[in-house]
């Protein structure tokens, strides 16, 4: 009835077996060993009571200290492990012997076996090299295919941006080709202004040849008159020195005489101041006349120098769209060029990732050799 008790672990300690209050046959036989007082602990081996360490006091009652108690339940535990350690022995002696029974055939296989993974592991190093430098001219291959896609893009970006430029001029060239036409009309206006502005002057030039006739004939009998004039007055003063001599009738004559010329004079004077206005009028009107189509004439040269500029412009837009179709043309062949080389490092782009395949095949069954051969070493499950 203590057994399950002492495999639990129970430590007993009796003072005096006397005042324990156990049975008298067990006294009766503490009686025969002379025993006044006992230490009972267990001994435990692999969780069973392999059996009891005891400690007696024979010579009379004792009193079990703490540190009494705990060093005999301590020997007890130690004596536990030295029988598990001992059947462990045991155990590995029977385990060792066993191992170098079974050591030289596992070595045996063990060597084929390392060397089949060897060769199995050095094809699959080729293999890996051999598919890691194809994936590196892969890498370089794709990074080419992307630069020349970068290069293709900027050269379509450069293209676009010439016909941009091409239609802005194309559609700047009727606005120019209108300025020009409506400067052209305002030439040939100016032009027409001054032919106009000429024929007047023309006109006023030639009635101003008309009064100069008048003029110079004013002036003849002028000069006429004058002669005329001084000379009846020479008649006069002669007459006068003879009045006394001269009758009255004579006299009267002689002032007639002298002043019809006079009143003549006098007629032909008045006339040569109307004829003089006349005469600045007329050339004052030719003189602004002509001053007008010097700046009508002046304008149309400004306007047909805007014209003959705006005509080079015309011209130098020409030979610029030229050049931009030209750089057109010449950026579609590069983009051919470049779309063939395209198409042929995607083609050995292609032939590398089947090679590539093909070589993660090998290494695929190269590893599943090798998981086959591993498989009767690795521990079971359960």
């Amino acid at each position: 009835r203590y057994l399950e008790k002492y495999r639990d672990g129970r430590v007993r300690a009796l003072d005096n077996i006397y005042a324990s209050g156990m049975t008298s046959c067990y006294l009766e036989q503490l009686e025969k060993l002379e025993v006044k007082a006992n230490l009972v602990t267990p001994i435990i081996n692999e969780g069973k009571l392999f059996g009891l360490l005891v400690a007696h006091q024979c010579s009379a009652p004792r009193q079990w200290q703490q540190y009494e108690i705990r060093w005999v339940t301590q020997i007890a535990t130690q004596v536990g492990f030295a029988l598990d350690n001992a059947k462990l022995l045991h155990e590995l002696e029977q385990s060792s012997l066993t191992t170098n029974k079974i050591s030289a055939q596992q070595k045996q296989q063990t060597e084929v076996f390392t060397q089949q993974v060897s060769e199995i592991l050095r094809s699959g190093t080729t293999t890996s090299q051999t598919l890691s430098q194809e994936a590196l001219q892969q890498s370089e291959t794709v990074m080419d295919v992307l630069h020349q896609f970068q290069e293709m893009s900027d050269a379509v970006r450069g293209q676009v941006g010439n016909l941009q430029q091409v239609k802005s001029q194309e559609q700047q060239e009727p606005l120019k080709i209108q300025h020009l036409q409506e400067t052209l009309n305002q030439a040939v206006d100016n032009i027409t202004a001054i032919q106009d502005s000429v024929n007047d002057a023309s006109l006023k030039i030639m009635q101003l040849s008309k009064s100069s006739p008048k003029l110079l004939e004013v002036v003849n009998l002028i000069q006429d008159l004058g002669k005329h004039l001084a000379q009846e007055s020479m008649n006069l003063t002669i007459a006068i020195s003879r009045t006394e001599s001269m009758p009255q009738l004579s006299v009267a004559e002689l002032t007639k005489t002298v002043l019809s010329p006079m009143q003549q004079l006098y007629e032909a004077s008045a006339q040569i101041n109307p004829l003089l206005l006349s005469i600045e009028r007329e050339t004052r009107d030719a003189v602004t006349a002509l001053d007008s189509s010097q700046l009508k004439l002046t304008k149309g040269t400004d306007a047909l120098k805007d014209v003959q500029q705006k005509l080079s412009q015309i011209n130098l837009d020409s030979v610029n769209r030229s050049l931009l179709v030209d750089k057109i043309v010449r950026a579609s062949e590069n983009q051919l060029q470049v779309s063939a080389s395209v198409r042929q490092s995607v083609q050995e782009i292609g032939n590398l990732a089947h090679q590539i395949s093909n070589n993660s095949f090998v290494m695929v069954e190269s590893f599943n050799r090798l998981a086959a051969l591993t498989q009767p070493y690795q521990p079971s499950q359960g």
